[in-house]
């Protein structure tokens, strides 16, 4: 008897029981049992449990990404989400968390919540199974399996849903089945994505100034909270919370990229378990996180007896009620001097929330009213109530915009015409995300988005704080600048028309294309999609590829509903974004992601994860290509993307700065660049590599020794540039872009003649240029006579053959130098007084700027590549981590570039043109009032010349 209850005993131990009920043991017990949730019939309804795909209506959620296959769990109140185990999302590395959730019938904005046991990867819960069951009185799904990397680490999670409960009842376990003590905690992460949930913590000196995550310092962030929120702060995002059952508090940290909320770091004995129970909310749509706030503290006041109290108000301007949106109005509450809440008024202007009861110490509740950016207002609650709020009232600005006079999409850009108005019209999102001045909207939503709005052709309203501005009216490049100077005064409505003339910068029959842009099905975006789609007629851009972040998407329905499909193309795509670590990197201690890539045209696969996009995660580019290959086509593109943009929380952006790859060194047999991962395609078979990302000149400085190594070594590709737009504010979309000479059948392809595979095919031959703001051509051949232009298949002179050059831009986008480049470097073949200087900024005069034949023998000497860039000249810039890649400027401005001009705990760099000019005399000031950050640049593609005709022969590096 002894010995049975001995080995008993042991086999509990071993297994991970407790004196309490475990999910472990196989029956999970019910989380949070303490608490209830107590709603009218009408409030709710039945409990759902079963696929994504048989969910009635009425529970879906928009913006989601669920799977047919996914289980949707609702109570009317509430839809969540848990992705099936063979579907990881994201960080998570399998299926079994959840992927949507929001309000029942609203949006999703949530990207996942998965959970962690630490920071490294193999510290994250890796599930195996699922397992679904329900009652009269519950829904729930249980997901069972180990940690990512330790199998002896065993782990399980559990959501349960009840029908009135404002959220989902959480209970996850880990058993510590190795033989040695373990440092632990149990997290839920969520992936924000920097552009969307602006987290809120309820502690001094955050609500929504949360610090920013440093993984180095992540015990020292790691912080007790009664709870946790956030919102989106667009119109229809909803409010998100975690609160712990089964302790009075929740840890860890908040950040705009990520959110982990759970248990204290604890030191976890072998045969230990720890426990975490937590209701994580969701509620309302577009009036901040108040709402979860609500549900929250609710669920305190029962499980810790925490005292609650409501506190109400109501926010007027110019007499009237002002709210129902939080550029009107975001009121944040403090009590004792530590914000609570958040809420967006009503409509008629009033707010009610719930905040903890600090009566009996005497502590203020004090509200904060914010109004387009500012606060404005403070008033403190007596009785419960705030009383009438009372902030500014706006003015209204009407805007039109013609093209050649009729009327026309196009972008507006408000700046404040003297000090006053700026000091008095700067704004932010309670402190986050930049300041704008104006701040008409938050920056990474719909229009207006910071000191910007989209214009469509019936015309446009705003509403704008009072004062005097300078509206700027763009619609690309292809078109002149306009600028209009207003008075605008409280409670009047002022009218614009701007006429924008169109330019002859492109080539005749040559599309434009932004070959990188991102919406809201991305992680990091919250540009909703009609939003999106009104950019690319605003921009003037012909072709889009839809690259959205492991998501298959096209806009078609957008464009569909929108009626411009004879003036915009899109092609679905996605850009493959490995975030994971995993990648072994010589000399290495940390493990490193592949980057990211872009591929097109792609067909959305209804139902399925990602809509049809595989999994990426795990695989060296050369195995990701033989998995999208039979996708994409054997006319399809692979795009290598920013190959040496920065790392983001961890994670690599771009390939050839995680293998450090150094272009001064020659390609060795023993290169990844040359291995086969999956047998078939080389880890350097990307048939694109984006030379220029974005508006400034960061990447195209980083990239372009990179992109000449490779060439000059035999590995060919064409360079494009592209904005990797993700709204209206980060990225300016078409900026950069790509102009491409496609033929279509019988002539020169357009919109409404548009051929997927004929322009791709234009793509691979290398018969495109790129910029931002700048088109640089260039032809080869005899003068006079036909030239060719620009494209791969090599080029065989005759005596007297030459290179012609044009380069144009809009009067308002600089142009300082000129520069041809070949295996034997870059020269400077015309600056200052060569090229002609534009006076006029706002005009139409002076488009071409430069135009010159010169000699083909006089540029090479043996079979090369002659690639023609033009813009500004490049920052001077050092290499201070010597591996052949300019990565620091001088910062500092001391005319040295050092260790000094290097960002604290960096190892080099940014590399940086400086702020923006406010001088309009500056050459850059024009472009920048609506392109902030530009450093125009452009280039060609490279003309390979075979001297001899009998082949082309890489140069080598020289």
């Amino acid at each position: 008897m002894t010995r049975a209850i001995t080995l008993a005993v042991l086999a509990c131990a071993l297994a991970g029981c407790s004196s309490k009920q475990s999910c472990l043991e196989g029956t999970c017990p019910a989380p949070c049992a303490d608490l209830a949730f107590v709603c009218e019939p009408r409030d709710t309804g039945p409990l759902y449990l079963g696929r994504a795909a048989d969910a009635p209506l009425p529970l879906l959620l928009t913006y989601g990404h669920a799977a047919d296959a996914d289980i949707l769990i609702s109570n009317g109140i509430v839809t969540a989400v848990i992705s099936t185990i063979d579907a990881p999302n994201d960080l998570a590395p399998t299926g079994g968390v959840i992927i949507d959730y929001g309000p029942a019938g609203g949006a999703d904005d949530l990207t996942v919540i998965y959970q962690l046991a630490g920071i490294l990867p193999d510290d994250a819960f890796a599930y195996t199974t699922l397992e679904t069951s329900r009652d009269a009185d519950a829904v729930r799904v249980t997901v069972r399996g180990t940690l990512d990397g330790r199998p002896e680490v065993r782990v399980v999670t559990h959501y349960e849903l009840r029908a009135c409960d404002l959220g989902v009842r959480v209970r996850s376990e880990l058993f510590n089945g190795s033989v040695d003590t373990q440092a632990f905690m149990i997290a839920d992460a969520s992936h924000w994505g920097k552009r969307r949930v602006a987290p809120f913590a309820p502690a001094v000196g955050q609500g929504y100034e949360t610090p920013e995550l440093e993984l180095l310092e992540l015990a020292a962030l790691w912080k007790p909270l009664d709870f946790s929120a956030g919102a989106n702060p667009s119109d229809d995002g909803p409010g998100y919370g975690i609160v712990a059952c089964d302790r009075p508090q929740v840890s860890g940290v908040n950040d705009a990229e990520i959110s982990a909320l759970g248990t204290p770091m604890k030191v976890v004995e072998p045969g230990d378990t720890l426990v975490l129970e937590r209701l994580i909310v969701t509620a309302d749509a577009g009036r901040g996180p108040a709402r979860a706030i609500d549900a929250m503290l609710a669920a305190r006041a029962q499980l810790f007896d925490a005292p609650t109290t409501q506190v109400a108000g109501r926010v007027l301007a110019g007499g009237m009620p002002f709210g129902g949106d939080v550029r009107r109005a975001s009121v944040l509450i403090r009590v004792a001097g530590r914000p609570v809440t958040s809420v967006v008024p009503d409509d008629d202007g009033r707010f009610t929330v719930t905040v903890p009861d600090r009566r009996d110490d005497g502590s203020a509740i004090v509200a904060e009213v914010w109004s387009f950016g500012r606060k404005l207002v403070e008033g403190t609650a007596r009785g419960g109530n705030f009383g009438d709020l009372v902030v500014p009232l706006p003015a209204t600005l009407q805007v039109a915009v013609t093209t050649a006079s009729i009327p026309s999409w196009a972008t507006i850009v408000l700046h404040p015409a003297d000090a006053a108005t700026r000091t008095a019209v700067t704004g932010s999102f309670h402190g986050r995300f930049g300041d704008c001045a104006p701040w008409l909207g938050p920056a990474h939503g719909r229009s207006p988005a910071c000191n910007r709005a989209l214009v469509d052709p019936q015309g446009s309203e705003l509403e704008v704080p009072a004062g005097r501005y300078q509206v700027f009216a763009t619609a690309g490049p292809e078109h002149q600048l306009a600028m209009q100077e207003v008075e605008l005064r409280a409670g009047e409505i002022t009218t614009v028309a701007i006429e924008l003339a169109p330019l002859d910068v492109a080539p005749a029959g040559w599309l434009s294309a932004d070959l990188h842009v991102h919406g809201r099905a991305s992680f990091d975006s919250s540009i909703p999609d009609d939003d999106r789609v009104k950019s690319f007629l605003a921009a003037g851009v012909d072709v889009i590829a839809a690259t959205d972040h492991d998501v298959i998407g096209d806009y078609a329905r957008t464009v569909s509903a929108l009626g411009v499909g004879d003036q915009v193309a899109v092609m679905g795509g996605l850009e493959a974004t490995q975030i994971i670590p995993w990648l072994d990197v010589p000399g290495e201690d940390v493990p490193r992601v592949i980057g990211h890539f872009n591929f097109w045209p792609l067909v959305q696969v209804p139902g399925a994860a990602g809509a049809g996009a595989p999994s990426d995660e795990y695989l060296e580019p050369g195995a990701l290509f033989d998995r999208m290959a039979p996708l994409v086509g054997a006319d399809g593109m692979m795009m290598l993307n920013h190959p040496w943009d920065e790392p983001l929380f961890g994670r690599d952006l771009g390939y050839l700065r995680a293998i450090e790859f150094d272009p001064r060194v020659p390609i060795g047999d023993a290169s990844p660049l040359l291995r086969r991962p999956a047998g078939g395609h080389r880890n350097l078979d990307w048939n694109l590599i984006e030379i220029i990302n974005g508006a400034d000149a960061s990447e195209i400085q980083k990239a372009r020794g990179s992109w000449f190594a490779l060439l000059a070594q035999g590995h060919v590709v064409a360079g494009a540039g592209n904005s990797d737009s993700h709204g209206l504010t980060d990225q300016q979309l078409g900026w950069a872009r790509n102009w491409v000479a496609a033929e279509g059948v019988g002539g020169p392809m357009t919109v409404a003649t548009f051929d997927a595979t004929r322009f791709d095919a234009a793509l691979r031959d290398g018969r495109l240029v790129a910029g931002n703001g700048i088109v640089v051509t260039a032809t080869v051949g005899a003068v006079p006579g036909l030239r060719r232009n620009v494209g791969l298949a090599p080029y065989t002179p005759a005596p007297g053959d030459v290179l012609e050059i044009n380069v144009r831009a809009p009067p308002w986008v600089p142009v300082e130098e000129v520069r041809v480049i070949t295996s034997k470097g870059t020269t400077i073949v015309a600056a200052g007084p060569a090229l002609l200087r534009v006076t006029d900024p706002f005009g139409t005069a002076g488009v071409q700027r430069y135009q010159a034949f010169l000699e083909i023998a006089e540029l090479v000497d043996r079979d090369d590549f002659i690639i023609v860039e033009a813009g500004m000249a490049y920052p001077r810039a050092a290499d201070l981590d010597d591996d052949g890649v300019p990565d620091t400027t001088d910062n500092n401005g001391d005319g040295v570039i050092d260790d000094a001009d290097v960002e604290e705990d960096e190892d080099v760099g940014p590399l940086t043109a400086g702020p923006d000019p406010e001088d309009p005399a500056h050459p850059r000031w024009a472009v920048t009032r609506v392109i902030p950050g530009a450093v125009p640049m452009g280039f060609t593609n490279p003309i390979l010349v075979d001297l001899d005709g009998a082949g082309w022969t890489p140069p080598g590096l020289r």
